[in-house]
């Protein structure tokens, strides 16, 4: 019968020590928290304070009992951090496992199962954050740049934050090898922008390399009132660097026969038919053959001529011996170092002089013979 009673208290004991291990056994739950919400589990409050850092995962964590207990502590992303003892003293082990912004991250509470179920709870009033906010813009003067050619770049900072930011600072790296940079560069933008405020830097340079550009994104840097880094980037893009603008004359000569002796007017009209200046142009004219026709006016020097206009201007030409003749124009002119060249050409015949006294050589007999034929009439009338 003693042996029964050992028995019984035996298995009584055990089970007692069972159930209290059951009680003291460690679970744990995670969740996702915004600002201001909280976890509650028994008479604990585990509530998302703030998010001090993105970039070194600092995160503030508040943490009660009722009215035994209150603390708050920056804690580090991915660090446990042991709360009125922590979980197997029956306080509450906290981990945040992942931020996501720097308005929410992932908590994971770790607690003893006889504290009950915890249950996560909104913020009941969340109010708006003060934080500056940089939106960075970098534009071109020009949709299309040519070799050779200045463009202006303008980067733009504007803060559509309700906070100010301070310690601005602009990394618009690395240089663009198929440019040469004249001035303004880097861009310097204030250090310091309240909400709403805009500020802007311009730098010239010049294309230097045909071909495809990749630009690359930039940067603005700054800190909030906490000293936060925060960061914004521009979208890259690309650009093309097109050939060089360049003139491109046209010349043309108008002429007409001309008799020996006399003189006729040469007509000469030069265009520019491409996208840029001709300067230091010069006309030089050859008359093939040289002797036999004289041409004075032709040569000519004209300091540009714009795109899209023309010089005109008239010369002089004298048959000296009848023949085929040609005129020939060389223009040269300069864009830039480049120099060009344009030729034209035209023929033009000079004529045999008529001379009118041979119409009278002709005339002459007709006359002779019609005195002869009126002398006999007269002599038959008789």
């Amino acid at each position: 019968m003693r042996y029964i009673f050992l028995l019984l208290l035996l298995i009584a004991h055990t089970s007692l020590a069972a159930g209290a291990n059951e009680d003291q056994s460690v679970s744990f739950q995670e969740f996702t928290l915004s600002i201001g919400d909280r976890v509650e589990i028994g008479d604990y409050r585990a509530e998302l304070v703030d998010i001090q850092s993105l970039k070194d995962g600092l995160v503030v964590l508040r943490v009660t009992q009722g009215s035994k207990f209150e603390e708050q502590r920056v804690v580090i992303e991915g660090s446990r951090n042991s709360f009125n003892g922590g979980a197997e003293e029956g306080g509450l082990t906290l981990t945040i496992t992942d931020i996501f912004d720097e308005e929410s991250a992932k908590l994971r509470v770790e607690y003893r199962e006889s504290l009950g179920t915890p249950r996560k709870r909104a913020a009941e009033k969340r109010e708006p954050r003060a934080a500056p906010n940089l939106v960075i813009e970098k534009s071109f003067d020009k949709s299309t740049v040519n070799y050779g050619e200045e463009v202006k770049v303008t980067v733009t900072v504007r803060n559509v934050g309700t906070e100010a930011a301070r310690s601005v600072e602009v990394y618009d790296i690395p240089p663009l090898a198929e440019f040469a940079y004249i001035a303004g560069y880097p861009p310097k933008i204030k250090s310091e922008l309240g909400p709403g405020e805009t500020d802007s830097a311009v730098y010239v340079m010049r294309a230097v390399k045909e071909g495809l550009v990749k630009v690359p994104q930039i940067e603005v840097r700054y800190k909030d009132a906490k000293d936060r880094i925060k960061t914004n980037t521009t979208e890259p893009f690309e650009l093309i660097v097109a050939p060089p603008k360049r003139p491109n004359l046209v010349a043309r000569i108008n002429v007409t026969n001309v008799t020996s002796g006399e003189t006729a007017p040469i007509e000469i009209s030069i265009e520019n038919a491409g996208q840029a200046t001709a300067t230091m142009v010069e006309v030089r004219s050859e008359v093939k053959p040289p002797e036999g026709l004289t041409c004075t006016g032709l040569d000519q020097l004209i300091p540009e001529i714009p795109p899209g206009s023309a010089k005109s201007y008239r010369a002089e030409m004298r048959g000296e011996r009848s023949g085929n003749y040609t005129i020939a124009l060389t223009v040269s002119y300069r864009s830039g170092e480049t120099m060009s060249l344009t030729r034209t050409s035209a023929s033009v015949s000079v004529l045999e002089r008529e001379y009118k006294y041979l119409y009278y050589l002709l005339v002459l007999p007709l006359m002779i013979v019609g005195l002869w034929v009126y002398k006999r009439y007269k002599e038959y009338k008789y």
